[in-house]
C-alpha cells in the first residue's frame, strides 16, 4: 500500500462523512476485504498522516474551532482531519484558515473511533495486535507555522475560522 492508495480509501467512506458509524463502517467494509500486511500499511499510512498534521498551523486551527483542549482532543481532532479525505486534509496543511470550508460550528471535530478502525480489522483478521511501523518518521518532521499561543497571530493568520467560529470581523 503506498499513501495514493491509502488516501484511495479515505476518500471513498466520504459519501458516509455525515453519519459517523456509517463513515466507520464503510472504512472497515475495506479493510477487512484486504489481506491483513496491507491493513497494517494501512494504519500506518494514517498514523503518518496524523503525524503530519502534528503543526502550528494545524494546531492554532483546532484552538479556534475548539478552543485549548487534552492532548487526546487534539489527536481525534487530527483524527477527524484524516476522515475529511485528502483534499481537505491536504489543504489544512498549506492554509488552515481552508478548514473554514469544512467543519461547521457546533460540528464534533473529535473522530477518535475513526482513528482505530484499522486496528481492529487487523486484530480480527490475525488474532493479533497490529506491529508497529517500520518507518514511523518517512514523511519527514511537520511544518512549523507560528507560536501557537499567540492567540493574535493565529486569529489574525484564521480571519474566516475567526469570523466563524469567534464571531470576530477582521
Amino acid at each position: 500500500m503506498d499513501e495514493s492508495r491509502f488516501w484511495q480509501i479515505i476518500d471513498a467512506t466520504l459519501p458516509a462523512a455525515a453519519d459517523r458509524s456509517g463513515q466507520e463502517e464503510l472504512l472497515w467494509r475495506q479493510l477487512i476485504a484486504l489481506p491483513p500486511g496491507e491493513v497494517a500499511e494501512f494504519a500506518w499510512w494514517f498514523d503518518r498522516q496524523v503525524g503530519r498534521a502534528d503543526c502550528d498551523n494545524v494546531l492554532a486551527a483546532w484552538a479556534l474551532i475548539d478552543g485549548v483542549g487534552s492532548d487526546d482532543g487534539y489527536n481525534d481532532f487530527r483524527f477527524w482531519l484524516v476522515s475529511r479525505g485528502r483534499a481537505a486534509f491536504e489543504a489544512a496543511l498549506r492554509d488552515p484558515d481552508s478548514l473554514s470550508e469544512v467543519v461547521t460550528p457546533g460540528e464534533d471535530t473529535h473522530f477518535q473511533d475513526f482513528g482505530y478502525v484499522a486496528l481492529g480489522v487487523y486484530e480480527r483478521l490475525t488474532g493479533q495486535e497490529c506491529p508497529a511501523d517500520p518507518e514511523p518518521d518517512s514523511l519527514g518532521e511537520p511544518e512549523e507555522g507560528w507560536d501557537t499561543r499567540d492567540l493574535a497571530e493565529a486569529r489574525r493568520r484564521m480571519p474566516r475560522l475567526r469570523r466563524l467560529f469567534l464571531g470576530e470581523d477582521a
